[in-house]
């Protein structure tokens, strides 16, 4: 919540962004040869992200919902790929996230285990198949 446009969403609008992985890129040695890596835990169990929501209004009177998943400062293993990672809340927090249990959610906003998530190096745009 270090941008002031989330602060108030954390405090209030908080929601879960259920996932079975996520997608990571990181630049190649050249334009055109991104790198992608696939984190999901082993057996791409179901968990889920901390997310945050907002109604907009727009100037045309258009009504919008959207959400962001929030991210803290990557493990250890992440950081090899990027310096931020998701926020992943577990079955026991739910409640605590949601705040249906008070407070105590900002506690939740921390990296994952290191062993959480396993790494798969895909192919970048441009690289022939193997």
């Amino acid at each position: 919540a270090a941008k002031p446009a989330f602060r108030k969403a954390i405090r209030e609008t908080r929601c879960l962004v259920p996932a079975n992985g996520f997608f990571e890129w990181r630049p190649g040695p050249e334009p055109g040869h991104e790198r992608v890596y696939r984190l999901a835990p082993e057996g791409e169990a179901l968990f889920a992200f901390a997310g945050v929501w907002r109604r907009w209004t727009g100037e045309d009177g258009r009504v919008l919902d959207t959400a962001a998943i929030v991210t803290c400062p990557a493990n250890r293993t992440l950081g090899e790929i990027h310096p931020r990672m998701p926020v992943v809340i577990g079955p026991a927090d739910y409640g605590k996230w949601l705040g249906e249990e008070g407070k105590g959610a900002a506690l939740l906003m921390r990296p994952a285990p290191e062993d959480f998530f396993q790494i798969e190096k895909g192919r970048g745009p441009g690289e022939p198949a193997r």
